[in-house]
């Protein structure tokens, strides 16, 4: 992400030369004033005879037709997992397992509905950033067409009462226009996302740099916007070309998770993107992160960065259940010349409400069999952000090695607490907490600084770079 203005400007004359069927939208600075409305996102069941630790493999080791795949929207019907994706006609994969994928039929059997006759339409073009929600007794889509650099943009609405192409009641019937921006207005409709509120009410979140992420009622009946319902503004970047966009809305534990992607999409190894999370206990609003920042004033707190060959992960959308949730996301292949590429990885709940994004594959520790001696030893703590990293040795006493705090398991949570005691610039803020793997040599969690943690053992020595005894507060 690009740390000034005119970085960021620079930077977008590159990518204005591509990216055409993607949510970016960057151009000259907005006009007028908006305001927006709600949103809300039922969950669908996982399975309950497995548990999402069980059915994931390592990140690149998804199988099937994972790739290309860009801006994923996860949904669950029956025996299936499916994911809508930015394509002709709204491309889709399925799952029975969440690693085998296979595409199958897109929604529309035409690249772009004929309603989108738009003089600013590309010919021959995709729907971008499509969106899927149960409500009302149907499966309501949401997809939409823009014109690359700027607020023209239109959101269209389809449903069908079944996601199984082959039950016989599949139908996508399309109901065309719901919602629009133009060029005139200071805010776009792009990356619709809805969702259901605890009393039932369906919203619907959208936006993509302009004004931000907004939220609007919709009509049970018909899946459109609340004729007048006001908009309710979620989420802003200041200055507005550093890009907010993909908006997400999950519910859990009486809070409300704004899930969203900063930066700039689209551009292979390249890409910017990552993904940043705040709550609220009001579906509409305020937004704060962990530091209690608004997210209405650059707020938001990295959920999952790049790292490895993984590059731009963005365009998130989470399912949350009782016991599993589900983080979605494309990344672009640094190993396989940028392609976009589909993941799915548990999302883990801190003590603190928190989410985190763990690897696919990664499996927390059962806390009832695991005592504080067999966590001891060496760790190597390592943030998304910057790729810094600082050593640790927990002691089995429950000290820091070079007296440099002290460390706690919890056998309620299975996580380890860390809390910092003295000056140590290498490790950003007071306290750390991960999730302990299974197999006792990595984990995953975040610290108040606040970045996401990778975790892992080492047998290199711990660095005497802090000085002990002052007290670091954050």
């Amino acid at each position: 992400m690009q740390n000034t203005l005119f970085a960021v400007v620079a930077a977008f004359a590159v990518l204005a030369a591509g990216c055409a069927d993607d949510s970016s939208e960057n151009a000259e600075a907005p006009a007028g004033d908006s305001s927006l409305p709600p949103v809300v996102e039922a969950a669908q069941p996982l399975p309950s005879s497995t548990t999402v630790a069980e059915e994931l493999v390592d990140v690149i080791g998804l199988t099937g037709d994972v790739a290309p795949a860009h801006d994923p929207d996860i949904a669950h019907d029956g025996d299936w997992y499916y994911v809508f994706l930015t394509g002709p006609g709204v491309t889709v994969k399925r799952s029975r397992d969440l690693v085998h994928w296979e595409s199958t039929d897109s929604v529309f059997a035409d690249p772009m509905p004929a309603w989108i006759d738009y003089e600013w339409v590309e010919p021959g073009g995709g729907l971008g950033a499509p969106d899927v929600e149960w409500f009302g007794d149907r499966w309501h889509l949401y997809y939409h067409a823009h014109e690359f650099a700027t607020s023209n943009a239109v959101t269209g609405h389809a449903s069908n009462v079944t996601l199984d192409v082959d039950d016989p009641d599949y139908e996508w019937i399309d109901d065309g226009l719901v919602m629009a921006s133009t060029s005139d207005d200071s805010y776009s409709v792009l990356d619709a996302n809805a969702l259901v509120d605890q009393d039932g009410v369906p919203w619907l979140s959208f936006g993509s740099f302009w004004d931000g992420i907004q939220l609007v009622e919709l009509d049970p009946a018909t899946g459109a916007p609340l004729p007048d319902a006001p908009y309710h503004p979620l989420a802003a970047r200041d200055p507005w070309i550093l890009g907010v966009e993909a908006s997400s809305m999950a519910f859990r534990d009486g809070y409300w998770y704004l899930f969203v992607s900063w930066g700039f999409c689209c551009q292979g190894v390249d890409t910017q993107y990552e993904l940043r999370v705040g709550r609220s206990r009001d579906v509409a609003g305020p937004y704060v992160d962990i530091l209690n920042r608004p997210m209405m004033e650059n707020g938001g707190s990295l959920l999952l960065g790049a790292y490895d060959r993984v590059r731009g992960p963005g365009s998130g959308d989470v399912l949350v259940t009782d016991d599993d949730s589900v983080l979605v996301h494309h990344w672009y292949d640094a190993e396989n010349d940028g392609e976009s590429t589909l993941g799915v990885r548990p999302l883990l709940w801190a003590p603190d409400g928190w989410p985190i994004a763990a690897d696919p594959g990664f499996e927390p520790v059962d806390p009832n069999t695991t005592d504080t001696t067999a966590i001891a030893g060496t760790w190597t703590l390592s943030q998304y952000r910057d790729g810094q990293e600082a050593t640790l040795e927990l002691v089995a006493d429950g000290s820091l090695g070079q007296g440099l705090g002290r460390w706690a398991y919890d056998s309620a949570s299975g996580v380890v607490d860390i809390t910092i005691e003295a000056e140590c610039p290498s490790l950003e803020g007071g306290s750390h907490m991960f999730f302990v793997g299974s197999d006792l040599t990595s984990g995953f969690g975040h610290s108040d600084a606040p970045f996401p943690l990778r975790t892992h053992r080492s047998e290199e020595p711990v660095p005497s770079t802090c000085e002990k005894g002052a007290n670091a507060e954050t």
